[in-house]
């Protein structure tokens, strides 16, 4: 494993310009500003009454495009190439020595592309994060996806299987694991897209036989995908996890009796926000007609 500051400094220095992320970031253009209407549409309300930081936001068009719709949108990126292009362009860009620039309990939409796999300690960062974020604010999270494997050793190619660019290979259950533990509150967990056919068949047979059972708590959180990138297979390319804050009590502070302080607050917290995901299915079902 990497050291932090070895970590640091590749993403500083090369990661960016390696990989293409200007020319990608631009090509999807398109797709992050619906990916915007779409934040709002999921938080409840208009763009302009939203604050969003964007995580390792590489070259920063979503924000961009955030900024546009009129939310008050900041990313936040080590890269040198990324702040430099980003002071060009007017856009408000932190780096992570900056984050606390940003109040606790100020924004409504935490979001984390393609981010958490390259962490050293996810947990940890997305705990601090997380104190960021307002109760009920909008957590979303997208990551290559990697099936509920049982394990053995076994031919089958996964695109995003790479070290140590990536460092963590997350299943729909470790992740869900991980935002249970974080006190999220997810509603909608999707993969895509569909394998190939020859794939397909590759990693039904390398499931996990208690696949279903280890996935159990996204039987009820809202889906689009269907078939194999549905529950309880999951075996789309990526992952798209969307929840919510629940409390304003942060992990570990509950006892084993279930008694903390501000329980009557935070179940107070927890109704507003299942209030909030029930209004965000709706749209969606509205929207999906």
């Amino acid at each position: 494993m990497p050291t932090q500051g070895e970590l640091a400094d590749f993403y500083a220095d090369d990661y960016a310009r390696l990989h293409g992320q200007l020319e990608s970031q631009e090509n999807h253009r398109w797709y992050y500003k619906k990916h915007v209407e779409v934040i709002a549409r999921a938080y409840g309300s208009p763009a302009r009454m939203i604050a969003l930081l964007d995580f390792g936001s590489s070259f920063p068009v979503l924000v961009q495009e955030a900024i546009r719709a009129g939310m008050r949108a900041v990313a936040l990126d080590d890269s040198a190439d990324v702040q430099r292009w980003s002071q060009e362009q007017r856009i408000p860009c932190l780096s992570l020595s900056q984050i606390d620039e940003v109040s606790d309990e100020s924004l409504d939409v935490l979001r984390l592309s393609h981010v958490l796999e390259h962490l050293v300690d996810p947990k940890s960062t997305l705990e601090a994060l997380l104190k960021k974020v307002k109760v009920g604010g909008l957590v979303y999270i997208s990551q290559p996806n990697f099936p509920v494997f049982r394990p053995q050793t076994r031919e089958v190619r996964l695109k995003d299987s790479v070290w140590p660019t990536h460092l963590h290979f997350f299943s729909p259950a470790s992740l869900t694991r991980l935002t249970d533990q974080m006190g999220l509150n997810a509603f909608r967990f999707d993969t895509h897209p569909s394998p190939p056919s020859y794939q397909r068949d590759q990693l039904m047979a390398a499931l996990d036989p208690d696949c279903r059972r280890l996935v159990a708590r996204l039987k009820w959180v809202r889906t689009r995908s269907f078939g194999e990138c549905g529950f309880p297979w999951y075996l789309g390319e990526n992952s798209e996890c969307w929840a919510r804050k629940a409390t304003s009590n942060q992990p570990g502070n509950r006892s084993d009796t279930g008694s903390y302080p501000g329980r009557s607050r935070a179940r107070l917290e927890l109704t507003l926000v299942a209030i909030a995901n029930l209004r965000a299915r709706i749209a969606w079902m509205l929207q999906s007609r």
